[in-house]
């Protein structure tokens, strides 16, 4: 196990009868969707019953307390299948740049639903600080990101760069506020995975705050947020009011939410990536089939 105030893995497992239950949903959730673009990825606790139970599970919810060392809460998830000799990748970012909340600390758990290997595209973390860039909005169809995000940091030949490789079952913990990214899978397997946003008790919006946002947990500030119920069977994105209220609310706030642009900028970027291919593929979507591989019959195949 590698160690630090910003990243650890593997800092845990799940049993292999709860992954058993997840690659089954899972895969149950990929045959009924013809598509895995931003709104099939989105909070997939609100779709698939054994993801919801991931933030009740202890293993899980130790590992966590032991890294925030305060009460938390966990306020949103996402699912990642990076298909088989896809060249799609995620930029170097850090995860609260869009969350617009802020408390004591917050983390992101990232749940290995496949192994992990060097061909696969893993999640590579760079230790630098943070520092004062901005993160801007592109169109290009292969960033995984859905609001496309990106930056202009790049890591120095002085950096400490560490790859992350994990078994099916394994997970990582990371800062959210450590770089990361992750390149294309090369591989003739779909990479897998969940993740799962914790923050500390203490969080609230540092704008938007008239919104509240979705969580799952207890003891957090009622006044920003309210409690998500867990899904009854696995469902479609949009088809739910509890989904289709999460991705209005995401959409509004990762537009809008960022401290660091000016409102003009902001309302410039949301028009562009509106208008291009990945903001019309992103807002019709759900009418769109994709012509990807979407990798059904992988997903038990480890």
């Amino acid at each position: 196990m590698k160690q630090n105030n910003k990243l650890i893995f593997p800092a845990g497992k799940i049993s292999s009868k709860t992954l058993k239950v997840i690659e089954r949903e899972l895969k149950e959730y990929v045959q009924i969707n013809k598509r895995l673009g931003p709104f099939e990825r989105h909070k997939p606790h609100l779709l698939i019953p054994s993801i919801y139970n991931l933030s009740s599970n202890q293993e899980v919810l130790n590992k966590v307390r032991a890294y925030l060392k305060k009460d938390f809460f966990m306020w949103y998830s996402v699912f990642f299948m990076k298909s088989q000799s896809s060249e799609d990748y995620i930029p170097w970012h850090y995860d609260d740049y869009f969350w617009s909340i802020t408390g004591n600390n917050g983390c992101t758990l990232w749940l290995a639903i496949s192994d992990v290997t060097e061909d696969m595209g893993p999640m590579e973390f760079c230790l630098d600080p943070i520092g004062d860039f901005t993160h801007q909005t592109e169109t290009n169809e292969n960033n995984m990101l859905s609001r496309g995000n990106v930056s202009n940091f790049s890591p120095s030949k002085n950096s400490i760069i560490e790859k992350v490789y994990l078994n099916k079952g394994e997970f990582s913990i990371h800062s959210n506020k450590v770089w990361h990214r992750s390149g294309a899978n090369k591989s003739q397997k779909d990479r897998v995975a969940i993740a799962l946003r914790f923050i500390t008790n203490d969080a609230h919006p540092t704008r938007l705050s008239f919104i509240k946002r979705g969580a799952v947990g207890r003891n957090f500030e009622k006044k920003f947020f309210y409690l998500e119920k867990k899904p009854s069977k696995v469902s479609k994105p949009l088809k739910t009011i509890s989904h289709l209220n999460s991705i209005i609310i995401a959409l509004f706030i990762s537009a809008f939410g960022d401290k660091k642009r000016s409102l003009l900028r902001q309302i410039t970027d949301t028009i562009r990536f509106i208008f291009s291919y990945k903001g019309l593929k992103l807002l019709l979507g759900i009418f769109i089939s994709n012509n990807k591989k979407n990798g059904v019959s992988k997903i038990n195949d480890g």
